[in-house]
């Protein structure tokens, strides 16, 4: 055993006894001047592929990655031989980084691929995962969801890709609808022209196409009706509009003197 170490030992003595002054300051002149060309090479790649219309920030950032990558490597390479640590040392030091990078890349490589695929922008809306939110980045290994409560999300890209994706945004327009129920003794034609005309005044509600409703079905003592209209496609104004629909459904019921009918199992309670 003692030999053995003796041989790493004269092995590592052999290496460093190579290294004189003059190459140690060349590697460390080498390393300091890399590092702002890395970060120059970032600004550059950002600063051309910023300027083509219709690439991805999950593709710049990958695109960026990897060309500092390389000049790290090729940083690495120029140090080694500065210092003239000979073939051997060099060669070892080349595997282990490769050995390093393959393991790391697979799963980069996986989730920058998919990151490129994404039916999504930046801005849009989605539903992934049960998070409902807007799109606050897409990297090359994760998308960032904002939610409505402003929670972060980080799902990674694969994850994403591999199950079912709701786009709200993915249009200029977006159905919304709700069911109100009327009594049999009320006149249908009446009621559905007083609500139709009642949701086209909502604010947000669009005239084209125009709101409508339909007889959707029957219940206990009540015929239900189904309201539909447009609107644009975003979260917030769905949910604002709807409120509001609901609110002005009821008050234009109230001022026609149409009650809705409770529920079955509240009608009987309120039976003597």
């Amino acid at each position: 055993m003692s030999d053995v170490l003796d041989d790493v030992q004269g092995a590592f003595d052999d290496v460093f006894n190579d290294i004189t002054g003059a190459g140690l300051l060349a590697a460390v002149l080498i390393a300091l001047l890399a590092w702002p060309v890395v970060l120059f090479v970032g600004w550059a790649v950002r600063t051309v592929l910023g300027l083509v219309p219709g690439v991805s920030d999950g593709i710049v950032r990958l695109v960026q990655r990897v060309l500092q990558a390389l000049v790290a490597v090729v940083a690495i390479a120029l140090c080694l031989a500065a210092l003239d640590l000979g073939p051997g040392v060099i060669t070892f030091v080349v595997i282990v980084i490769g050995v390093v990078v393959g393991v790391s890349a697979q799963s980069l490589l996986q989730n920058a691929a998919a990151s490129m695929a994404m039916p999504y922008f930046v801005g849009d809306e989605i539903d992934s995962h049960d998070y409902t939110g807007k799109v606050w980045d897409i990297t090359y290994r994760h998308t960032v969801i904002e939610t409505r409560d402003h929670r972060k999300v980080y799902i990674p890209n694969v994850d994403v890709m591999a199950q079912p994706i709701v786009m709200y945004t993915a249009f200029d327009q977006r159905r919304s609808e709700i069911e109100v129920g009327v009594r049999y003794s009320t006149s249908v034609g009446d009621v559905i022209t007083l609500l139709v005309d009642t949701i086209g005044r909502v604010e947000g509600v669009h005239t084209e196409p125009a709101p409508y409703a339909r007889v959707s079905g029957f219940g206990d003592g009540m015929y239900r009706l189904l309201l539909r209209w447009w609107l644009d496609p975003d979260i917030a104004t769905t949910n604002r509009v709807k409120g509001e629909v609901y609110a002005a459904v009821k008050t234009a019921l109230d001022d026609a003197g149409i009650p809705i009918p409770p529920p079955i199992g509240v009608f009987l309670s309120e039976l003597p």
